[in-house]
């Protein structure tokens, strides 16, 4: 999203008009323990900023930002919560400075979700990465686990980003716990060793393209 700063900094003041027209709101997750419920309305945006601690998440402070027809904007926040230091504990100037940053990343994480194209990336004939020998479908991938009962965007390359790969590709022996019936027709499930194979490319969508099409149904 960083990348595509400068771009939507020159048009900030449209986006968030937009948005508000279409009263556009969600919860973005900063990091770890913080959290910011957003609304667009008015040529504003409206933010709840909450943090956990011993995994009950608290409302910390309330602030908005107006957007102004230059493209600059302006927060707005109760002085008392400036001057707590138990909340802020920089600056004035640089309190300011990290609302804005927080606005920064909620209209860059809108606009990117709606405006990015789709950047189509075809594999040439031949190639093939393999780490330390092992198939790069059965290297073990980060995952998050979403504890939040709220359902998840995430926005990384596999959001814009369609991979077409031609490409047969060998995939050696490997075992799996295959799910299988027994004769009173309870689940359970063996150990078994699939043999290696060779399979053809893939063609996987930008996760961009399926969003769209699951929210048009």
């Amino acid at each position: 999203m960083d990348k595509s700063m400068r771009s939507f900094n020159s048009i900030d003041y449209k986006l968030i008009h937009e948005f508000g027209e279409a009263c556009v709101c969600g919860i973005l997750l900063l990091d770890q323990s913080d959290t910011v419920v957003y609304r667009f309305e008015n040529d504003k945006v409206k933010f709840w900023y909450f943090t956990e601690k011993n995994k009950i998440s608290t409302l910390c402070f309330y602030f908005e930002i107006e957007a102004l027809d230059d493209n600059s904007r302006e927060a707005v926040i109760a002085e008392c919560l400036l001057n707590d230091k138990q909340i802020f504990s920089t600056s004035k100037e640089d309190s300011i400075l990290i609302l804005q940053n927080i606005a920064t990343e909620v209209v860059l994480y809108n606009a990117v979700k709606k405006y990015v194209q789709v950047e189509i990336v075809e594999i040439p004939l031949g190639k093939f990465t393999d780490i330390h020998g092992t198939p790069l479908e059965f290297v073990e991938k980060k995952k998050v686990i979403n504890n939040t009962g709220q359902k998840v965007v995430v926005l990384d390359s596999k959001w814009f980003r369609k991979i077409i790969n031609n490409n047969i590709i060998f995939v050696r022996g490997f075992f799996r716990l295959q799910r299988k019936k027994n004769s009173l027709g309870e689940w359970y499930k063996e150990l078994i060793f699939v043999e290696s194979y060779v399979r053809n490319g893939y063609h996987r969508d930008a996760l961009m393209e399926k969003y769209k099409k699951s929210n048009e149904l």
